[in-house]
């Protein structure tokens, strides 16, 4: 990791823009039946052990490096990104989603398309909202109806460039 750190260093201070691309494989080839390459990663057959982004110390340094930070992350799922919530200045979220993934990103940041995408799911600040996982009562803060916790980004959340 850290001569891969070092390259994104060095290749953040001689641009105009940074952008970290983080997230999770959609597949985690290689890795056996009930295996996780790292404790945030799910898959079918393994439960996530943590919601922090273990890239989001990659984004610090980048940030560190280059203010000027986009912060992509190509995940099936929410993390708790509390720290680049605070500090990057532009943030998207895509789920891993076909061969086009590259081409569609590039339209929104380059603003040849609007994004208009808004949240399905709702992403908490901390693993400690979660209710037990056999808790199945919604009403016990299962669902963003019932939580009583400010979320980092709420069910629905997204915005755009255009005005209405």
């Amino acid at each position: 990791m850290s001569n891969k750190a070092d390259s994104a260093i060095t290749a953040a201070k001689q641009s105009d823009v940074a952008i970290v691309c983080v997230g999770n494989h959609p597949l985690s080839y290689g890795l056996s039946w009930g295996q996780n390459q790292v404790s945030s990663d799910g898959r079918e057959d393994v439960d996530r052990q943590a919601i922090t982004l273990e890239q989001e110390d990659l984004v610090k340094l980048v940030m560190k490096a280059n203010p000027n930070t986009i912060l992509i992350i190509v995940s099936s799922f929410p993390y708790s990104i509390n720290w680049s919530k605070e500090n990057v200045p532009a943030i998207l979220h895509i789920s891993q989603s076909s061969q086009e993934l590259g081409n569609a990103l590039a339209d929104v940041i380059f603003g040849r398309v609007s994004p208009a995408g808004r949240l399905v799911q709702t992403w908490i600040t901390s693993i400690d909202q979660l209710p037990p996982i056999l808790d199945y009562n919604i009403r016990n803060g299962r669902t963003y109806m019932y939580d009583k916790n400010p979320p980092l980004f709420p069910f629905g959340y997204g915005l755009t460039y255009t005005k209405f």
